[in-house]
C-alpha cells in the first residue's frame, strides 16, 4: 500500500460529503463542532465498522465511507436499520474475508492513540511495542540458578511480565526469609543473653572420676576391714574377761558350798547321836534305821564335797590357764578412723567432680545450642541475601539487559515493578504534550502495514511543541491525521484542511512535495 489516501465520506455524522486526498502529515483544523473529529471517526468506521445508527447523518438513509489506499479500496455503508455492508478490493479482486483482511492491515491503536495510555490497557500496549521473550534456561542463567529450582512461571508471556512474576515470587519469598532470619536472630540474642558465655576449666574425664571414686571405695573397704578386725579383737578380749569373771564366780561358789557342807557335817553328827540315844531307849529298830539314814546323809555330803573339790580344782586350773595366756594386744583404731575420714573426704571431692563435669557438659550443650542458633541465623540471613540479590537483579540489571536488546518506542523508556517510566518520570505523571507524543510513538510501533495514525485534539500540544513534533515525524513514512481547534499549522510539509459546517472550506489543498 502506498502512503497516499483518498477519502470519500457521505452522510456520516455531521458530514454531508467530503472528498480529500492526503499524505504525510495532515491537519484538519477549524473551530469547535465543525465535524473535524468526524473525519477521523469515518476512517475508523470504514476499517472497523460500527452498527450505531446515530452515525448516519440525520435526514438520510445511509452513511457511506470509501477509502482508496494504493491499489486497495475499502467501502463500508450503514443504513438507518443498523445494517452494514463492507466491500474490500485489492485491484479488481474482491476480498472474500474483508474484515479479517483489514484487521491484519490496520491497528486499532492508530485511531486516537491517547487511549493507549488508559491505565487499564497501557501496559499491554506498551509491552506489544517491546517484543522480547525469555526462556526458563535464560532466566536461570541470569539468576545463577538451576532451571529446576525456578518457580513455575508462564514463559509464553512477555519477558517483562515473566520477570515481574519472578520478582513477585522472590520478593514474597524474601519477605518470609527476612522474617525467618529476624526471628532466628531474636531467638539467638535472647538465648545468648539468658545464657552468658562461661569459660569453665575442662574437668577430668568421667571415667577418670569414676576410677578415683572406685579407688576410694577400695581403700575405705580395706580400712573398714582393719577396723572390723580390731573390733573383733576387742570383742574377744572382752569375752575372755567375761569368761574369767564367770569362772571365778563359779569357783567362789564351789568354795563357799564346800565350807557350807563342812559346817553342816559336825552338827549333823551331834544331833543324830542325841536322837540315837533317845531312840535307843525306845526303839532299837528305829535307832538302826536312823543310823542308816545318818550314814547316807554323811555319805552324800562327803560325795558332794568331793565333787565340789574336784570342780574347784578344775576351776583353779582354768583360771590358771587364763592367767597364763598371752594378753590380746588391741591396736588403736583412731588412726584408722582418721584415715577413713580422709578417704571419705577424697571420695566427696571426686563426686563433686561429677557435678562440675555435669555443669561443664550442660554449658557445652547450651553453647552448642547457641552455636546451632547462630548457624541457623547465618543460613537464614544468607538465604535472605541471596533472595535480595535475585530481587534486585530482576528489578534492575536483568530487565535493563533485556530492554537493551530491543528498540524502545521512545528514548529513556524504563520498566520497574509494573510501571513504565520515561527518563525517570512515571507515565502517569507525564505532561499532556509529552504523553501525547509518547502515545503517538507507541501507535507507530503498533501500526499495521498501512502506517496510518489519527490523533484527535492535538491542540493539547502547545504551538512550539507541536511544530517540533511535526518536524520530527515529517519523513518517518507514516500518514497522519491531526485535528486542531483553531488555525492551520504554518509548516511547509503539513497539509492543512479546514472544516466548517461539516464540509471542507475551499478547494482541496495541493499536497506537499516532502519525500515520503
Amino acid at each position: 500500500m502506498k502512503n497516499v489516501i483518498k477519502l470519500d465520506i457521505k452522510n456520516f455524522m455531521g458530514i454531508k460529503q467530503v472528498e480529500m486526498t492526503a499524505q504525510g502529515v495532515n491537519v484538519i483544523h477549524g473551530q469547535n463542532n465543525q465535524s473535524k473529529t468526524s473525519i477521523i471517526k469515518a476512517i475508523n468506521f470504514a476499517i472497523y465498522g460500527d452498527s450505531d445508527k446515530n452515525l448516519v447523518r440525520m435526514g438520510t438513509d445511509e452513511a457511506d465511507v470509501m477509502i482508496e489506499l494504493g491499489d486497495v479500496s475499502i467501502r463500508r455503508r450503514l443504513n438507518s436499520a443498523e445494517r452494514q455492508i463492507l466491500d474490500v478490493r485489492c485491484g479488481k479482486e474482491k476480498i472474500k474475508k474483508p474484515q479479517e483482511y483489514l484487521d491484519k492491515q490496520f491497528s486499532l491503536t492508530a485511531f486516537n492513540p491517547i487511549e493507549i495510555l488508559d491505565p487499564k490497557k497501557r501496559n499491554e500496549y506498551i509491552l506489544k511495542t517491546i517484543d522480547v521473550r525469555i526462556t526458563k534456561e535464560e532466566l536461570a542463567q541470569q539468576l545463577e540458578e538451576h532451571p529446576d529450582h525456578l518457580p513455575e512461571l508462564k514463559y509464553d508471556k512477555h519477558a517483562l511480565l515473566v520477570l515481574d512474576e519472578a520478582h513477585d515470587f522472590y520478593y514474597k519469598t524474601r519477605a518470609r526469609a527476612n522474617k525467618d532470619a529476624l526471628e532466628k536472630k531474636n531467638r539467638y540474642e535472647v538465648y545468648r543473653a539468658d545464657n552468658p558465655k562461661q569459660d569453665l576449666p575442662i574437668p577430668p574425664d568421667r571415667a577418670d572420676i569414676q576410677r578415683a571414686i572406685d579407688q576410694c571405695d577400695i581403700q575405705m573397704d580395706l580400712v573398714r576391714g582393719e577396723i572390723k578386725s580390731i573390733e573383733s579383737m576387742e570383742e574377744e578380749r572382752a569375752k575372755n574377761s567375761e569368761h574369767r569373771r564367770l569362772a571365778q564366780e563359779k569357783l567362789d561358789g564351789f568354795r563357799n558350798a564346800i565350807k557350807h557342807y563342812q559346817a553342816q557335817k559336825a552338827p549333823a553328827g551331834t544331833v543324830h547321836q542325841e536322837k540315837l540315844a533317845a531312840l535307843k531307849v525306845e526303839y532299837d529298830k528305829a535307832v538302826a534305821e536312823e543310823m542308816v539314814r545318818y550314814k547316807e546323809v554323811i555319805t552324800a555330803i562327803d560325795a558332794e564335797i568331793k565333787t565340789l573339790e574336784a570342780r574347784t580344782l578344775d576351776g583353779e586350773k582354768y583360771l590358771s590357764d587364763l592367767d597364763q595366756k598371752q594378753p590380746i594386744e588391741v591396736p588403736d583404731k583412731s588412726a584408722l578412723h582418721e584415715k577413713l575420714a580422709t578417704i571419705q573426704a577424697g571420695r566427696v571431692v571426686a563426686e563433686a567432680k561429677f557435678k562440675e563435669l555435669d555443669a561443664y557438659e550442660a554449658v557445652q550443650k547450651t553453647e552448642k545450642i547457641i552455636a546451632d542458633m547462630a548457624r541457623e541465623q547465618a543460613v537464614a540471613e544468607e538465604m535472605a541475601a541471596i533472595l535480595t540479590r535475585k530481587v534486585d537483579a530482576l528489578a534492575g540489571p536483568i530487565k535493563r539487559e533485556l530492554m537493551s536488546k530491543v528498540e524502545m518506542p521512545v528514548p529513556g523508556l524504563e520498566y520497574n515493578e509494573g510501571t513504565f517510566f520515561i527518563d525517570g518520570v512515571s507515565v502517569d505523571n507525564l505532561s499532556t504534550s509529552r504523553a501525547m507524543k509518547f502515545a503517538i510513538r507507541l501507535a507507530q510501533k503498533l501500526s499495521g502495514p498501512t502506517k496510518i495514525i489519527c490523533i484527535d485534539g492535538s491542540e493539547a500540544l502547545d504551538a512550539a511543541t507541536r511544530e517540533e513534533f511535526f518536524n520530527e515525524i515529517k519523513d518517518d513514512g507514516f500518514l497522519y491525521f491531526f485535528t486542531v481547534v483553531g488555525d492551520a499549522v504554518p509548516l511547509e510539509h503539513v497539509n492543512n484542511f479546514e472544516m466548517k459546517d461539516g464540509a471542507l472550506v475551499g478547494h482541496e489543498p495541493e499536497l506537499s512535495s516532502s519525500p515520503q
